[in-house]
């Protein structure tokens, strides 16, 4: 083959590989199939029948994933598409902001593909891109920092696309979409460490901000710190100079501040009147922290994925959730990893991976070092499980397998010291849990026969993998041979170990609207429902009916909530209404349940519908019911004067004419008219900064227009009627305002800067 026809080869096959392995992975996206957990929808009411037999095992994240980010992704679209920008919720917590809480990613660019095709289905083929991305940068990164093979870098980058980290956290997108740029953002630092230009720092900026405006913010820094921690090792190791790597930092940082500024602002804004606001850092705070890190126990399921059962089929029994604990890169990527220890190739740089694996392997299982971050990083205590730091244990292994690829393909003597090490390193995880747990965990010894198929699965791999470096050692197979073979171990492991933990289901079964939910779309109209619900479970399906959050995929409108971010006067609302108890779930201080039927702050709050598992007393005759479900009629929250309390223009624009509450015995003041009554009213609509209140004409009202400021006794908006006729109420906060504003200003000068190196390279091409 000619030199060019084996550079095309290179070019192509190793990225069509990367590529093709998500589709395999999750082939049904292509038959019209949605990747979303809405079978765990069936575990809860409305949707649940009653018959345990249809239930499925239940998995909490997942159960996150289709209550949290489908509402969410639904409702960003719809906002969107009507023209508007998605800064605020009115489906919960009686309105919220919206774009502030960062994991709806309402400015995150690749989420333009919940534009273009149907939600539901847009989760699929997102994930499939996003796979696929990180996976094809992996694979350029390793080749340019390793220097490896064409098919070292596609072992090493399949490892780290298929991890059981990045799979198991797909049904909560915000954690794939933020991991998957950090192979770009380690590209473009190597490149810039080399090359100290404008341009370079400006993509570097580019691929952080990609980072940030994922979403998921933990996930976010730590990327961004081993990203830093890269580039320093790199400035060093390359002797760059010292003014050179200033200018160079300051422009990172600066444009990539810029760039994300429109989400960050109003992040900040809203972090700080959280339900997360105030506190310190204490003991106590930390021993909680570090209590839902991985048990040390856990280690063996990084050798072994199966060794501590399979939550897809409901045998799961170890710490905590099965996601939470994730970092294996197959049993021989592991091997490679190992074997990647004694590679000759770029020793420095494989230093410094063995050195942030180990650092993250020691964060997660709860080690000392946890004080470093815990309370050295303000507002890092108020983050989740340390085990999240798994992906860069994750991506750190899968850099050392691809160094070590092509030592088994060419060595002998390190390859079975590497593998003699893995193989005691294997038996001593597993060996050491099993001894501990067999006698204080009376079913292990059965969990441990159950695991059978996946010790022989395990073992056979591993068997493999070194019969290819025998037999290529022997010339009884060729180089060419030995590697294709070597990557399809590799692949095999992976999509075995994967293959399954993600449901997809029809698009019948997102959301289905059941015959409660329809009485409540063509009877509650803008009222708000009020369901009660009580207690949580992260083990066993919780005794709920309408979860929060799902108000929002049906149009309704709810008292409940499901947020990282909340406000904080909210939940303390919530938490009195509910008598004075937390209206939060033990295991769960994001949600907020509402269960004080027929109390001052429902009736406060427009609680006209009831919704219940049973029946309720003290309300007469259910309005409707499919006899587990039950809805109820709360006259006393009726709107003073027959007005309604929130008549939707968009979803963040208001109308005001609204079921009001005044204090000066004057009901029902319709803002639309001009009329002689006026006075001050609390209106059903939780406060929050940058509410503005607008003339008919729908210009900004000045001093004689209405007046919108906290309420006293209550999360609500306290409403003055000035002399001129008011229309309506906008939500435009500030913080969003200047963010634009500044992301406006970064895309400028990263445009720029770009056209300015493009510029000056025409130039100098074309001059005499």
């Amino acid at each position: 083959m000619s030199e060019l026809g084996r550079t095309s080869k290179q070019w192509f096959g190793p990225h069509l590989l990367l590529i093709a392995l998500p589709c395999v992975l999750f082939w049904q996206v292509f038959t019209g199939h949605c990747l979303l957990p809405a079978n765990q929808l069936k575990d809860v009411y409305p949707w649940r029948t009653g018959n345990s037999g249809d239930l499925v095992p239940w998995n909490v994240l997942q159960f996150d994933g289709i209550t949290q980010f489908y509402p969410w992704r639904l409702l960003a679209a719809e906002t969107w598409l009507s023209g508007y920008v998605p800064l605020w919720n009115p489906h919960q917590f009686c309105g919220t902001p919206f774009l502030a809480n960062c994991q709806s990613a309402v400015l995150y660019p690749p989420n333009l593909i919940f534009l273009l095709m149907p939600v539901k289905f847009a989760f699929g083929w997102s994930d499939l891109l996003h796979l696929a991305f990180t996976g094809l940068c992996a694979y350029w990164f390793f080749r340019k920092a390793i220097n490896c093979s064409a098919w070292a870098g596609v072992i090493g980058a399949s490892c780290w696309q298929l991890s059981t980290w990045q799979i198991s956290w797909i049904a909560l997108p915000t954690f794939l979409d933020t991991s998957s740029w950090l192979p770009a953002a380690l590209i473009c630092v190597h490149v810039l460490a080399r090359r100290p230009t404008a341009v370079n720092a400006a993509g570097s900026a580019v691929m952080l901000a990609m980072m940030i405006l994922a979403g998921h913010l933990q996930i976010a820094f730590y990327c961004l710190a081993l990203t830093s921690a890269y580039a320093v090792f790199e400035v060093i190791k390359n002797n760059v100079p010292a003014e050179k790597w200033l200018k160079s930092a300051t422009v990172v940082a600066g444009l990539t501040f810029l760039l994300t500024a429109a989400q960050i602002l109003p992040t900040i804004e809203l972090s700080r009147l959280s339900h997360r606001a105030g506190g310190t850092a204490d003991s106590a705070g930390y021993a909680a922290y570090t209590a839902l890190a991985m048990p040390v126990e856990q280690i063996a399921g990084l050798f072994i994925p199966g060794y501590f059962g399979h939550p897809q089929v409901g045998t799961y029994w170890g710490a905590t959730n099965y996601a939470e604990n994730a970092g294996y890169i197959g049993s021989v990527g592991l091997l490679l990893a190992v074997v990647g220890l004694f590679s000759p190739m770029e020793k420095k740089s494989k230093w410094f991976f063995v050195a942030v694996s180990c650092f993250a392997l020691l964060i997660a299982v709860g080690s000392p070092l946890n004080y470093l971050l815990y309370y050295g990083i303000p507002g890092f205590s108020h983050t989740g499980s340390p085990a999240r730091i798994l992906v860069i244990w994750t991506f750190g292994t899968a850099y050392l397998a691809a160094a070590g690829v092509d030592l088994l393909l060419t060595r002998t003597r390190e390859v079975w010291l590497g593998a003699g090490l893995y193989v005691a390193a294997a038996l001593a995880a597993c060996g050491s849990t099993a001894f501990v747990l067999l006698g204080s965990n009376p079913g292990f010894a059965t969990n441990l026969a159950n695991g059978t198929r996946d010790y022989r699965l395990w073992a056979g791999m591993i068997i493999g993998a070194l019969a290819v470096h025998w037999l290529l050692t022997r010339k009884l197979i060729s180089l060419q041979t030995a590697a294709p073979i070597l990557f399809l171990f590799v692949a095999a492991d992976l999509l075995l170990a994967n293959y399954g933990y993600n449901p997809t289901v029809s698009p019948v079964e997102v959301y289905p609207i059941t015959p409660v939910i329809r009485w409540l779309q063509s009877h509650a109209g803008d009222d708000r429902i009020m369901p009660v619900n009580g207690r949580w479970s992260l083990t066993q399906p919780p005794n709920a009916v309408l979860p929060p959050n799902s108000a929002t995929v049906y149009g309704l409108y709810d008292l409940q909530g499901y947020d990282s971010l909340q406000t904080k006067r909210y939940k303390q609302f919530a938490n009195e209404l509910d008598g004075n108890i937390d209206s939060s779930p033990v295991e769960n201080g994001n949600i907020v349940f509402t269960n004080g039927v027929g109390s001052r702050d429902s009736e406060e709050a427009d609680a006209k519908y009831l919704v219940t598992l049973g029946p309720l007393d003290g309300f007469g005759d259910p309005v409707t019911s499919d006899g587990h479900v039950f809805v109820y009629l709360d006259e006393k929250a009726e709107p003073v004067g027959g007005t309604r309390a929130f008549s939707q223009t968009s979803p963040t624009r208001i109308k005001f004419g609204v079921n009001v509450r005044s204090s000066n015995n004057v009901s029902g003041i319709n803002l639309f008219s001009n009329t002689a009554a006026r006075g001050s009213y609390d209106a059903a609509i939780q406060w929050y900064p940058g509410w503005r209140s607008f003339d008919s004409g729908g210009s900004p009202s000045d001093t004689s227009g209405a007046s919108v400021t906290p309420a006293v006794s209550s999360p609500f908006m306290h409403v003055t009627a000035g002399t001129k006729q008011v229309a309506d109420l906008a939500f435009q906060p500030d913080s969003f305002r200047v963010g634009v504003f500044l992301t406006l200003l970064g895309l400028l000068s990263t445009v720029g800067t770009a056209l300015g190196t493009l510029l000056s390279k025409t130039r100098s091409t074309y001059s005499p």
